[in-house]
């Protein structure tokens, strides 16, 4: 039965099919900030901000981001056309450049000729600034899964060139070739480098040193990086990405999309839990699975259908027939909670009941680890309770859990989406009301 209680697998939303592609209405070119290895790091937050180019990704002001499927502005960089951009400032000077050309989750099919073409044109602009290519370096992600990368290091900056690719490469006539990223990244080598936080505590510290907590009851991590998804769906792999940047490693979400067999449409939820176990050895953390929500026999659905009638006739709501019940979940997935048919409220109080030691369970976790500084991996329906602002209205979803209010009965989260998500809230009986699952990365060097 397909229904929000019997989803194992989580097919996160793309944006893409809700939003609708953009209108591109004039170009602009970063030449000019690339021009020299010593231009780029003159480069000041106003001069990307006019006219709508650059946003700010989150509220701490450190990174701008530029998205070509989120812009009516088209940009380029030595005639290539950029899909993503980003360029992190630290006292208002630029101290990364991260410039993706081209992406599988953002490009969609890339075929043999313009990956090549593209990765040629930028590696060719490459050498005529910072010199010689040094030997190409090639490490192995998985079977049948290779990333290359080609690395520059000067006195001023650390350039990095990366491209993946699956299947047979140019010098191959078989077909079976398909693009997955090409992606330029240069950092100031006399500044330390803003991708993991400039305040994150590295794993092998305290991070409980990230806890904020307030007189009114309040537990929060802070410094948890910020990654956008932008519109496709990769909210599976950008948490991934927040949370192991948080831990000070450098990975994004294209590495773990193409570990993870990511589409553009989203990451089922157990192939991605089967990518990270095999990404814990690499990146040096522990994937703990602590709830999964499981299909419900036919005695649980009829325990729930019993306790949903008997709370709404206690609080005078309608009351269903079983049959009328079950299409009636059935719907719930591609519902959102403006015209959700069960009574939500009713519905909540029937998960708490019929759930109540999952729900116990769930609360002493997210209490154990946060007090810890280790973020909750939180997967969830959304759809089901009422949330302001949210990009995507309903289905499954993968963001992090942050933080609790006790004395408030809060639970506090963040969504990779942005500037604006950094920090929200809901009681924790909501919370529970959504839940599908709730993981934790754990660095290797801590014990449990």
């Amino acid at each position: 039965m397909k229904c929000w209680l019997s989803w194992l697998l989580i097919l996160s939303w793309s944006g893409n099919v809700l939003w609708g592609a953009v209108e591109e209405k004039n170009v602009r070119e970063l030449d000019s900030y690339f021009a020299t290895p010593e231009t780029l790091w003159q480069l000041t937050p106003g001069e990307l901000r006019q006219k709508h180019w650059f946003a700010w990704n989150s509220n701490r002001k450190t990174q701008l981001r530029y998205a070509a499927n989120e812009s009516s502005i088209r940009t380029e960089l030595w005639g290539c056309k950029i899909v993503e951009g980003l360029i992190s400032f630290r006292d208002d000077r630029a101290v990364e450049a991260a410039m993706l050309f081209l992406s599988r989750g953002d490009s969609g099919f890339i075929d043999r000729k313009t990956f090549f073409d593209v990765l040629d044109r930028v590696r060719t602009a490459v050498v005529e600034r910072w010199g010689k290519a040094p030997a190409e370096e090639i490490r192995r992600l998985e079977a049948g899964k290779k990333m290359h990368l080609l690395h520059w290091k000067g006195a001023q900056d650390e350039v990095r060139l990366v491209w993946s690719y699956t299947g047979r490469d140019s010098s191959r006539k078989e077909d079976s070739f398909y693009g997955e990223y090409v992606k330029l990244t240069i950092t100031a080598t006399d500044k330390s480098s803003p991708t993991a936080s400039p305040a994150a505590v590295p794993a092998d510290k305290d991070l409980r040193l990230n806890l904020k907590k307030s007189s009114d009851g309040d537990v929060v991590i802070e410094n948890i990086p910020m990654v956008d998804q932008g519109r496709k769906g990769y909210c599976v792999v950008a948490t991934a990405e927040r949370v192991l940047r948080y831990y000070g490693e450098r990975i994004d979400q294209h590495v773990l999309a193409q570990v993870s067999d990511t589409s553009c449409y989203g990451t089922q939820l157990d192939k991605m839990q089967e990518g990270m176990d095999r990404l814990e050895k690499r990146f040096h953390f522990n994937h703990r699975s602590l709830y999964l929500q499981k299909p419900p026999g036919s005695n649980i659905l009829k325990k729930i259908y019993q306790a949903y009638n008997d709370i709404a006739r206690k609080n005078k709501k309608t009351r269903y027939s079983y049959t009328e019940f079950c299409r009636l979940l059935m719907e719930i997935d591609n519902m959102s909670s403006k015209n959700m048919p069960l009574d939500y409220e009713v519905f909540m109080a029937v998960k708490k009941k019929v759930r109540r030691s999952d729900y116990r369970n769930f609360l002493r976790d997210v209490r154990k680890y946060v007090d810890q500084g280790i973020p909750c991996v939180w997967s969830v329906m959304l759809g089901l309770v009422p949330e302001e602002n949210l990009p995507q209205a309903f289905g499954g979803h993968q963001r992090l859990i942050i933080g609790y209010n006790l004395r408030r009965n809060l639970i506090y989260y963040s969504d990779s989406w942005g500037r604006g998500h950094e920090k929200k809230s809901m009681t924790m009986d909501e919370a529970w009301t959504i839940t599908l699952a709730l993981d934790v990365y754990i660095p290797r060097t801590r014990r449990w």
